[in-house]
This record gives structure tokens, sequence and C-alpha cells, in this order.
């Protein structure tokens, strides 16, 4: 009896590719009211470098967007030469006007996480700041990064987690019709789906941060300037009517506070990972939660970390 081999069998993607390159298109820096919400995760995750020894060749920004998080890399590693990855081709055209002219190791490529265009083992460190949640698969994405990079090489990673907006996705969830949300990765689930690629010495944490925003229709407007607006392949197609708009507004507005603004909640899950080597086994491990208290109607304002136990 001819003996039954196992086939692997593609995962639909989640998201529609050209509706996602034309919304970040069109967002380009995104909304200023979540500038410094994005400059602390880059600085977030910078900060995890610190106690770490490592002095990379190349690095590699995946889904470097407009280029903020790989011009403070390059600034870090002068003696590197710095490769942006994107695959919205408008979005690496703004990077490439503000990175340094002259003498510049920086260079700008554009390409899918899915199917990096860089030969194996090319790489001694990526960084991946906000990206992750429009790598579609991600698996496919973990895959690519562990095949560039060199073995002992590292992969520093932000994304957001699934509590993101946990108060919009419930106004949203009235019960009939297609997702209106943009799903986000469990840091737990992440962290396994490094490990089963073969990455080693796996560690994740998370940084939790409560904002607050005047409306409803601020947040919507807020979103859809940055590029969050639905990408999703089962979406509704055409407009959505203005009745489904304030049926959301209303379960929203249960949540106002005293002051009268709304809240929205942000998870950051941070991650890094190495190539592994021969003679070094790997290891995981999860940090505890970070419980940032943060409040801001028109901006944001850091606030000193308080550590709570995993749940």
């Amino acid at each position: 009896m001819a003996e039954r081999q196992s086939v692997r069998r593609p995962i639909p993607p989640t998201f529609d590719r050209v509706a996602v390159r034309r919304l970040f298109a069109r967002a380009g820096d995104g909304d200023p009211a979540i500038e410094s919400v994005m400059r602390d995760a880059h600085d977030s995750l910078l900060d995890r470098l610190e106690g770490i020894r490592l002095a990379p060749r190349r690095i590699l920004d995946l889904g470097a967007g407009t280029g903020a998080l790989a011009r403070r890399v390059a600034r870090r590693f002068r003696d590197a030469e710095v490769l942006s990855v994107d695959s919205v081709p408008v979005l690496l055209h703004r990077a490439r006007t503000r990175a340094p002219r002259w003498f510049s190791r920086h260079r700008h490529v554009v390409g899918d996480a899915e199917r990096l265009p860089l030969a194996p083992h090319s790489m001694d460190l990526i960084v991946s700041s906000m990206a992750m949640p429009w790598f579609d698969p991600v698996d496919d994405a973990l895959a690519e990064c562990l095949r560039t990079l060199r073995p002992g090489g590292l992969l520093l990673l932000s994304t957001l987690g699934s509590g993101t907006l946990k108060e919009l996705a419930e106004a949203w969830s009235s019960g009939d019709g297609p997702p209106r949300m943009h799903p986000f990765a469990d840091m737990h689930v992440l962290g396994d789906a490094l490990v089963h690629a073969g990455f080693a010495d796996v560690v994740m944490d998370m940084q939790r941060i409560r904002l607050k925003v005047s409306g409803f229709w601020p947040l919507c407007r807020i979103l859809s300037r940055s590029g969050g607006s639905g990408a999703l392949r089962a979406r509704r197609r055409g407009l959505t009517a203005v009745e489904t708009f304030r049926a959301a507004e209303v379960r929203y507005r249960t949540r106002r506070s005293a002051d009268g603004a709304l809240p929205v909640s942000v998870e950051f899950v941070f991650g890094h990972a190495w190539a592994p080597e021969r003679d070094r086994p790997g290891v995981s491990a999860v940090l505890p939660r970070m419980d940032w208290s943060v409040e801001s109607v028109s901006g944001v304002r850091s606030a000193k970390p308080k550590s709570t136990p995993n749940q």
C-alpha cells in the first residue's frame, strides 16, 4: 500500500493586498494625533537593544513605511548598511527623500514580507515596528525572516496585541454581516509562532496603553488617516449605511467617562528572537505584562510602567 503523504494546505489570505497598499499610500505618515504613540513604540522597541551585545553590518527594517525607525537605527549603528523594505512604493519614496543623501549606506527596496527579495543569511539584524499586523500570513513572514538572518542574527519586533481597540470592536459587533475589525495577534500565540518558525531564545512582553478620545467620529477619522480602514478580504463591499455607524456610535457612547471622553485600549507586543546556531539550544520566555496608565484627549503623555502579573 502506498504511503499517504501529508500536504500543507495554503492558508487563505486575510487581507486584500491591493486595498492595504492603497490605504497606506493614502495615509502616508498617518494622523498627527497618534504620532507620539508611534514614537513611543519605536522608543520601547529600541530600548530592548540595551544590554544586547550586537554590532550588525547589515540591518533590515521590515515594513519600513516612511522610514522613521530606519533613520534612528542608522544613527545607532553608523557603520551598518540599513535596508528598508516595504510593499508600498509611495511610502518608500518618502523614506528615500528623508534619508541622508551623502555617503549614505541606506537602501530602499519594494517587497513583501512573505517573499523577501533578499539572499539567505544576508542580514545580521531585522527590526520591524508595527508592520506585522499586515503580514499575511504571518507564518510565512517569520519563515522569511529566519531564512534571511545569518545564524546568530537577531529579530526585534513590535506589533499590536489582541486587546487593541477592543472597545471599538465591541461597538461594531452587531452580530450580523461580515467582520469589520482587524484581527490582532495574542502575545502568546505570536511567541509560539516564532518558536514554531524555528527561532531560538524567544522573549515576549507587552505594554498596555489606555488613551482617551473626544468621540466616536474623531477616532474613526484618526484610524482612517493612519491607514486603519477596513481591508479584510471578507469585508462588506460598498458604502456603509449611516445608520450602521450611528448604531456603533451609540454602543461606544455607553463607555463615556465622567469627563466626556471615550476610552481607547492599545496593546503593544514586543519580541526578540535569535536565528539559531548549531551549538546553541533554544529556549523561550514570557515576561510580565506592563500596565501603562496614559490618559489624553488630544495627544499622549508618557507614564512610568507598572508591572502586573500575567493573566
